[in-house]
């Protein structure tokens, strides 16, 4: 175990109680395309935020998120983006609608 190793994983059980399993990273490459797609979720949202009320086109985020939106069913893209409580319940209420419900 390197010396960083045996440091963090002495710090986890300090301070979290936990101890943490390290493997190679090829052993974990799902959880390296999950972050990925997390930290190109992440800059696409800060850059939403940072806009406001101005509508960002697609074609103004970053291409990495631009081909991964494209890989989506169609429409998907429409729905991509930040939702408040009140577009969640319209969303569910549009749903239930659509469902045949009241």
């Amino acid at each position: 175990m390197t010396p960083i190793n045996a440091f963090g994983k002495r710090e986890a059980q300090k301070h979290l109680g936990v101890t943490p399993a390290f493997a190679k990273k090829t052993d974990y490459a799902a959880f390296q395309a999950a972050d990925l797609l997390a930290f190109e979720f992440l800059n696409s949202n800060r850059r939403m935020v940072a806009a406001g009320d101005d509508k960002l086109s697609l074609n103004e985020l970053r291409k990495p998120i631009q081909g991964l939106l494209a890989l989506q069913p169609k429409g998907a893209a429409g729905q991509w983006g930040i939702h408040d409580k009140e577009a969640i319940e319209r969303a569910c209420l549009e749903e239930r609608r659509k469902a045949g419900g009241t």
